[in-house]
């Protein structure tokens, strides 16, 4: 095992940290000092950063954590989030260590599994809660991904690798497309639409609230209240019913801290039945602004 300490690092933990005893480690320091350089924080103690080459990398896990590594999972991301990030999680619960050019997530979670597929799932797991630790600390959005799964045999070496591979399915609606291409004089509904939006503030406040992503169910409260409940039974786009059980459905899962609260009603609507109803109301609320324009 070579131990290295990248200089660009500036997030680590101490030596102890790394589960591996202060003595065992500064003697096998001391055997590769040649390999080992010296990171010093801006106000406190030397740092180091653990970097394992070869395929010997299984039985030095062993040696660390006393348990034999059947699977190891490979993180995708930049290089440079790697180096900050890796020394942030080490133990023998998980550790992120780099073998060769490559990052891996070790666990003893993913010694549990029994074949690929599921060491798949659990490594999805584990990744979004480094991913959920590393935003409460330290603001950074998701950042990696599981690339393989490497089993291991009893004696350390690497076996074939498990693969998947992932295709996203975005389900558009052909109705809305055909009502984007309807043409009104020279302009179709969708550039009308973008056009108005560059003019008027109020419009673009309400498109705010959409985001870059599917809505949930904090947008689709907020789209409620924006146009105004009493507004939407006023113009009869849904039943004073209606309305007031979409707005206590997406209060309760906006506030899961405080469920006892914000309890869901007796025939509460699924996540796309709200999105459809809160899509549907500011469709209606932005066509009474595109016949004004008119």
């Amino acid at each position: 095992m070579l131990v290295h300490v990248d200089q660009k690092v500036r997030l680590a933990v101490q030596v102890c940290d790394h589960g591996f005893a202060r003595r065992a480690l500064r003697k096998m320091i001391q055997k590769c000092r040649s390999d080992v350089h010296a990171l010093e924080a801006a106000a406190g103690p030397r740092f180091w950063v653990l970097h394992i080459k070869g395929p010997s990398a299984s039985l030095n896990y062993n040696k660390a954590y006393g348990c034999r590594l059947k699977y190891s999972a490979q993180l995708k991301g930049l290089e440079r989030t790697f180096e900050m990030i890796a020394p942030c999680f080490q133990g023998d619960i998980l550790t992120i260590v780099k073998r060769d050019e490559e990052w891996f997530l070790d666990s003893l979670q993913l010694n549990k599994c029994t074949d690929g597929n599921q060491a798949f799932a659990v490594a999805d797991e584990l990744l979004k809660l480094i991913h959920r630790t590393a935003y409460l600390f330290v603001r950074l959005s998701p950042s990696f991904e599981i690339g393989y799964i490497q089993p291991y045999n009893d004696a350390g070496e690497p076996l074939r690798r498990a693969l998947r591979a992932r295709a996203t399915i975005n389900v558009i609606s052909s109705d809305g497309i055909k009502e984007l291409s309807l043409l009104d004089g020279s302009s179709t509904l969708g550039s009308r639409t973008v056009s108005r939006v560059l003019q008027d503030k109020n419009i673009q406040e309400a498109f705010s609230l959409l985001g870059d992503r599917d809505v949930g169910w904090h947008q689709i409260y907020d789209i409620v209240e924006f146009i105004g409940p009493s507004a939407i039974e006023k113009r009869k786009w849904a039943t004073k019913k209606d309305v007031r059980i979409l707005r206590q459905t997406a209060n309760h899962y906006r506030h899961l801290g405080r469920p006892k609260k914000n309890p869901l009603p007796l025939n509460p609507l699924t996540k796309g039945q709200s999105q459809t109803l809160a899509l549907k109301f500011l469709k209606l609320w932005l066509f009474e602004r595109l016949i004004v324009e008119r």
